[in-house]
C-alpha cells in the first residue's frame, strides 16, 4: 500500500508541478504531461488521484487540483476558466473567443455580466449549441474560420468595438490594444479576418479609433 501510495503521489507531483492548483485540464493534457508514464498506466491513475480526492472531476472533460483554503475547504474551479479551456484555448492553443458584449465584460468595459455568453469555436462542429457551463449560461457558435495567435486579438477586437458606443475613449483603445501587445492591427491581418462579418470591418475600426498600419 505504501508503494502504491508512492507510485501516485509521483503522478501527482508532476501534475501539480505542470499545472498548479485551481487550473483547468483536460484528459488529454493530463496524459501529455504523463507522457513518460505507460499509458496503459494514466487513466487509472487518474481515477485513484480523483477517488482520494487529489484531483477533482468538474464534469466529464475538465479536471482540476484544488486550491486548499485556510479553512481546509476546497475551493470550487471557477466556471469561467473552464469555459476557457473548453471553447478558447488550451496551453499552447487557440481555439475561440468571445463575442460582442461578452468579450466587453471579461475586458472590463462594460460592468453588466450578460446573462447569456456567446463564443465562437473551432471546437464547435454544429452551428451553434445551448449549454450551461457550471453558472454560465452559455451560446457555443462554430467558428467560421481557423483561429490564430495572430487573428485571435483582431477578432476580440472587432467582437468588442461592433457592439461599444463609437469613437472610444482613449482608455478603451489602449485595453483593445493591448490585447495585440499594444501594437497597431496589421492592415492584412484585418483583411484576412474581415471575410468572416457582414459590414465594413475597416471602418468601423477606423470610426472607434483602433490603429491599423500597412507592415
Amino acid at each position: 500500500m505504501a508503494t502504491d501510495q508512492h507510485f501516485l503521489n509521483i503522478y501527482f507531483t508532476k501534475l501539480l508541478n505542470a499545472i498548479g492548483r485551481g487550473a483547468p485540464a483536460t484528459a488529454s493534457d493530463i496524459f501529455a504531461i504523463w507522457e513518460d508514464f505507460a499509458p496503459r498506466e494514466a487513466t487509472p491513475v487518474l481515477i485513484k488521484l480523483i477517488d482520494e480526492h487529489m484531483i477533482v472531476r468538474y464534469d466529464n472533460e475538465i479536471f482540476y487540483i484544488p486550491v486548499i483554503l485556510p479553512t481546509g475547504e476546497r475551493e470550487p474551479l471557477s466556471s469561467l476558466k473552464a469555459l476557457i479551456r473548453k471553447y478558447l484555448k488550451s496551453s499552447d492553443d487557440v481555439f475561440g473567443f468571445f463575442c460582442g458584449l461578452t468579450q466587453a465584460y471579461v475586458l472590463g468595459l462594460v460592468e453588466e455580466r450578460p446573462e447569456l455568453f456567446e463564443i465562437r469555436s473551432t471546437r464547435q462542429t454544429i452551428r451553434r449549441r445551448l449549454l450551461n457551463v457550471g453558472d454560465i449560461r452559455c451560446m457555443i457558435f462554430r467558428a467560421k474560420s481557423d483561429i490564430t495567435p495572430t487573428t485571435l486579438p483582431i477578432y476580440q477586437i472587432i467582437e468588442v468595438v461592433k457592439v461599444m458606443p463609437l469613437p472610444l475613449s482613449q482608455e478603451q483603445i489602449d485595453k483593445l490594444i493591448a490585447l495585440n501587445e499594444n501594437k497597431p492591427l496589421n492592415r492584412a491581418d484585418v483583411l484576412r479576418v474581415s471575410h468572416d462579418y457582414r459590414h465594413g470591418v475597416f471602418d468601423l475600426l477606423l470610426t472607434a479609433g483602433i490603429p491599423i498600419t500597412e507592415a
